[in-house]
C-alpha cells in the first residue's frame, strides 16, 4: 500500500499495536488541488461540522490519519486529544488530524 513516506512510522506503530487504518495524508488539499480540483469546494463545505469529514484537513491543511473507531484505537485517540491533536469521531470511524510538526509526538504516543 502507498503512504506518505513522512507518516509511516505513525502508520506503523499503529498497526503494531492492532489499530487498523483506512486513509491518511500529510496535505490532502494539495493532493485535490492537483487531482481532483473540481471537487475543492465540496469538500470545503463540510468543513464546519463537527463530525468525520475531509472539510476541516482540506480548509486547514493538517496532516490526518484515520482509523476504525475503539477498541484497540482508543487510548491513541485519548492520548492525541490530549496532546492538542484535533480529534473527531463518527460510530465506525475517527479521525486525528494534527500539525506535521506534532508527529514525531504523536508517534511516540502510538
Amino acid at each position: 500500500m502507498d503512504v506518505d513516506e513522512e507518516l509511516a512510522p505513525l502508520l506503523h506503530a499503529l498497526r503494531s499495536h492492532g489499530v487498523l487504518t483506512v486513509a491518511s495524508c500529510t496535505d490532502l488539499a494539495d493532493a485535490v488541488e492537483r487531482l481532483w480540483p473540481s471537487q475543492l469546494s465540496n469538500l470545503l463545505t463540510a468543513r464546519d461540522r463537527a463530525t468525520v469529514n475531509y472539510g476541516r484537513v482540506v480548509a486547514d491543511r493538517p496532516a490526518y490519519v484515520r482509523m476504525v473507531n475503539g477498541g484497540k484505537a482508543a487510548p491513541f485517540l485519548v492520548a492525541a486529544e490530549s496532546a492538542g491533536a484535533l480529534v473527531t469521531r463518527s460510530r465506525m470511524v475517527a479521525q486525528v488530524a494534527f500539525p506535521r510538526k506534532q508527529l514525531d509526538e504523536l508517534t511516540e504516543l502510538a
